[in-house]
């Protein structure tokens, strides 16, 4: 699977999917060889939970087949998390609340039945400690990862000590390590600022594309 950008809600991805359909993977994911992926048809994906008023809709997925290792992947657009059926307007602030501001599940769960009014259920207490268990088990190798890109492409690296004056759990040095590398990877968005939703969203897509996607169950 490949992990694109197509937009922030499910009608955007809709209307992203001309340029997607026509948006050829230069190489295989699987094998590498690059000038063999010919169009393999597409799949909906099925009813995603997401934080806008509007109804569960499928979104259209394109199939790519490449002809020297035969095998087939996806264009993922990056709203969903790959094994989730909550997009990452959920998920991603059930972390931000959970590892940058520290509230308790109750009050994830109550802040996020109100994101807006109207909108799907919020998810269950099991399914945030579930989002946030998997994000935990996962985040010391993907902070080696982006610590060893971030040491040859950025400067300031002074908030991502982990020997300062509080110890942080390698989940909690994530968060703002993913800001830095989010920055990096969008230089429009400015200077470092709080880890935000759209930060997790672009750092996955990066991670997956990278394959540090066998990280995330």
């Amino acid at each position: 699977m490949i992990a694109i950008h197509a937009g922030n809600t499910v009608p955007e991805c809709d209307q992203a999917w001309p340029k997607v359909a026509a948006q050829r993977p230069e190489a295989c994911p699987i094998c590498h060889m690059a000038g063999h992926m010919i169009v393999h048809g597409r799949y909906p994906r099925q009813k995603p939970l997401e934080a806008t008023p509007e109804p569960p809709q499928p979104v259209k997925v394109r199939r790519w087949l490449c002809t020297a290792c035969k095998h087939t992947t996806s264009m993922l657009p990056d709203i969903f998390h790959r094994y989730r059926q909550y997009t990452w307007a959920v998920i991603g602030a059930a972390l931000v609340r959970r590892f940058v501001l520290g509230q308790t599940w109750s009050q994830i769960q109550a802040e996020l039945s109100q994101m807006p009014a109207d909108v799907a259920p919020a998810p269950s207490v099991d399914s945030l400690r579930r989002w946030c268990q998997a994000y935990a088990g996962y985040a010391q190798a993907w902070l080696k990862t982006m610590l060893a890109v971030l040491a040859t492409v950025w400067p300031q690296l002074a908030q991502l000590n982990a020997h300062g004056v509080q110890a942080a759990s390698p989940p909690q040095q994530l968060m703002p390590a993913t800001a830095t590398l989010a920055s990096w990877l969008s230089p429009a968005r400015g200077a470092l600022a709080a880890t935000t939703v759209a930060d997790l969203r672009a750092v996955w897509r990066w991670g997956w594309n990278q394959g540090l996607a066998a990280q995330i169950q």
